[in-house]
């Protein structure tokens, strides 16, 4: 067993207020349009973004407790040289977890939850004020859901673990090896957890509204593909992982599921995917 860490959650209270419009990849809030009301002076970074809503607060450091020491307006174009990890904040328009905090050029922090924009690939998150550690270990078990016939319950505990995302291969229940082709889906993410993260998951057919399996018929040897991952927040996958292979008939009997480098990144990238319009 895989200690857990504590989660440091401000459900609800995304930093300044904001009506945050999507980080990358996402649909623009109507009738914004970034950077169209002002740029922020400072000297050039790694990336930049741009604020939304009611803008964002730049603090001290990577906590929602931390001083304030700069609130930028609106539609505004911020420039970061780096980001780090630290309280975990939501996200209001997705409704989805946040950990990373952008460091702005110039001059303090300010949460992703209110930033429309992502570091660029490959950039690991560094060391700030408040911050916390990077995730280290991740560990999946699954069981029958006691409250909902034909349901699993999905949980996940690990080490410097804040938020975990979910993901499967639907209607893959061959046991085998995950096809090259295969595509991954989102179950969920869950962000806020005392003693490990849970999801309760309808095992349905994905063509039933959502990824899912069904057990009526299921035998001992159909199994399906499961991954728990250790995720940033929304398009924020890290490479933290535990991939099994779960009896449907069964869900506690799971085994360790091999998968290719280029299988780890499809399923982490769908685990922590932000919800699509």
């Amino acid at each position: 067993m895989i200690a857990f860490v504590g989660v440091r959650w401000n459900a609800g209270h995304a930093d300044a207020s904001t009506s945050h419009g999507p980080v990358s990849g996402k649909a623009s809030t109507p009738g914004a349009s970034p950077s169209s009301h002002c740029v922020v002076a400072g000297p050039k970074g790694l990336f930049a973004g741009d604020t939304r809503g009611s803008g964002a607060r730049i603090r001290a450091g990577a906590s929602m407790a931390d001083n304030v020491v700069r609130t930028i307006q609106p539609f505004c174009q911020l420039q970061f040289d780096g980001y780090c990890l630290g309280d975990v904040v939501a996200d209001p328009m997705g409704g989805t977890p946040d950990m990373r905090w952008f460091e702005v050029s110039g001059g303090g922090v300010v949460s992703s939850a209110v930033i429309h924009g992502n570091p660029p690939a490959g950039l690991k998150p560094s060391a700030c004020p408040d911050s916390v550690p990077n995730p280290t270990s991740i560990a999946l078990s699954v069981a029958a859901s006691a409250d909902s016939p034909g349901a699993f319950e999905l949980h996940a505990t690990g080490v410097h673990v804040w938020i975990v995302g979910f993901a499967t291969v639907p209607d893959d229940r061959s046991g085998g090896p995950v096809p090259a082709s295969a595509k991954w889906q989102q179950i969920g993410m869950v962000g806020s957890a005392a003693t490990g993260f849970t999801l309760a998951w309808s095992a349905r057919p994905s063509g039933a509204g959502g990824p899912g399996i069904e057990q009526s018929a299921a035998t001992p040897a159909d199994r399906v593909p499961i991954v728990a991952v250790a995720c940033y927040g929304g398009q924020g996958a890290t490479d933290v992982m535990d991939p099994e292979s779960v009896g449907i008939a069964d869900p506690s009997q799971a085994t360790p599921l091999p998968l290719t480098p280029a299988q780890r990144t499809a399923a982490a990238d769908a685990a922590c995917s932000y919800p699509r319009p």
